[in-house]
């Protein structure tokens, strides 16, 4: 735990050693309003730990001091894209501070996305390698108004528009109330908030952030993955073989569940000894 921006930061760090915070070091992060304790991160960092990695798993705060499990739908939202990766960017720095003079990045889901943005706009020397498991995309056709209309019943932009001209207007901290937003029904949302999810940003688009990758960067995908279900065709024109690799887990899904994070690490340890990333 440490601080940042007044608020109290929770990660899980397993340390091989027992001594805490390693030379080599994996940070790894969580999807949108979920958390570190929920699966795959927990078995990947056990995983992990049998190979010889340390590694932190964070949790945003999502403006919350000391936020510990899944976000609850009842608090308002507040917090944006942006603010998670500055917390990756404290826990960076934290983690420096304490020793870790090398560090692979991984993310999961949208996690995976917040990492690939971090990573390409920090190019800084201790990082040294990018994981993505199962990215998310802002022009998935979940974040999309037909995708919002799938899963709402409603017409995205009508609260975009009115999210994004209080935002234009220096508003952006007004609470809209009943809207429905990510994986919470009748939220309260500031228009920031809102804005900063649904708004298609290109510097959030997976296969820009392939093109503006400026370390290795291992792209695992899952074959049976419901929630990003076309991701292989989308990213696969953009994956070069060498500064960008991808591989797909056969029989996962989006959770790379059991077996499957097996499946995952085999593959990470591979790729972490192809960039001189070795254990201890």
């Amino acid at each position: 735990m440490h601080r940042h921006d007044g608020l109290r930061l929770n990660g899980n760090l397993v340390s091989i050693d027992g001594k805490g915070v390693a030379e080599k070091m994996i940070l790894i992060t969580h999807s949108l309003l979920q958390h570190n304790a929920r699966e795959p991160i927990p078995y990947l960092q056990e995983l992990l730990a049998e190979r010889g990695y340390s590694s932190l798993a964070i949790n945003y705060s999502h403006g919350i001091d000391n936020r510990q499990g899944a976000f609850d739908c009842l608090v308002p939202h507040h917090h944006t894209l942006d603010d998670s990766l500055e917390e990756i960017g404290a826990w960076v720095d934290w983690l420096k501070r304490r020793g870790a003079k090398r560090l692979v990045l991984m993310g999961h889901s949208y996690g995976g996305n917040d990492i690939a943005r971090y990573a390409a706009n920090h190019d800084e020397e201790a990082i040294v390698g990018v994981i993505l498991l199962g990215p998310g995309t802002s022009d998935h056709r979940a974040w999309t108004p037909a995708g919002y209309k799938i899963r709402y019943g409603k017409d995205l932009n009508d609260f975009l528009v009115r999210a994004e001209m209080l935002a234009a207007s220096g508003e952006g901290d007004t609470v809209m109330e009943g809207v429905d937003f990510l994986f919470c029904p009748q939220a309260m949302v500031s228009a920031a908030a809102f804005v900063s999810y649904y708004r298609v940003d290109p510097e959030r688009l997976l296969p820009n952030l392939l093109r503006a990758a400026k370390k290795p960067t291992l792209f695992i995908a899952a074959s049976e993955d419901n929630r990003l279900p076309d991701l292989n065709r989308l990213v696969r024109p953009y994956i070069d073989g060498e500064r960008t690799q991808l591989v797909v887990i056969g029989g996962a899904g989006h959770f790379f569940l059991d077996l499957h994070s097996d499946d995952a690490v085999d593959q990470m340890v591979d790729f972490m000894g192809k960039i001189g990333f070795f254990p201890r």
